[in-house]
């Protein structure tokens, strides 16, 4: 009877991370939200199909979800502010601002504490801070909520991938 968000940070992300937990929900008797915090692009070939794509795959699971609405100008300078392990040589001497300098950290981080008041899961679960395969986007929604969790202590915090460090949920 566990009640699990997942924040992620685009559609299908829920599939590629959590895909097995989504499909077995159900049957463990777990309430699921998807918390989706980066609306799809503009322009791309995919664009029009994300969203439908999520509701179609949280429907099948029995799992409910959220698409947050953010204007995303901006976020693709995501390197200057977040850095993960896997940066390609000479990337990983840059200096980086500081994921919480972002312009959209504090409008991402209130649309996260929002959904966790209304949804009052037990676990969260979201991106690890290398971004899994050192997607900057996804560091950026791990120290937004590794930021979180150091002030709740209420509930699980969880990362995708079982062999990394959590060293910034302590």
């Amino acid at each position: 009877n566990k009640s699990v968000l997942l924040v992620v940070a685009h559609q299908d992300d829920e599939t590629l991370f959590a895909g097995g937990l989504l499909s077995q929900a159900q049957k463990l008797n777990c309430k699921m939200h998807v918390l989706c915090l980066v609306p799809p692009a503009p322009g791309r070939a995919d664009t029009d199909t994300r969203v439908q794509a999520l509701e179609k795959v949280v429907h099948h699971c029995g799992a409910s979800y959220q698409q947050n609405r953010t204007n995303m100008s901006g976020l693709h300078r995501m390197r200057r502010y977040v850095q993960t392990r896997l940066e390609p040589d000479g990337f990983e001497k840059r200096p980086r601002l500081g994921a919480e300098k972002h312009p959209k950290y504090l409008e991402f981080k209130e649309a996260i504490v929002n959904e966790i008041s209304s949804f009052d899961p037990d676990v969260v679960i979201t991106h690890n801070e290398v971004g899994e395969y050192g997607h900057h986007e996804h560091a950026f929604l791990n120290a937004i909520v590794a930021d979180i969790a150091r002030g709740d202590q209420s509930r699980k915090w969880l990362v995708f991938g079982n062999s990394l460090s959590r060293s910034n949920f302590s």
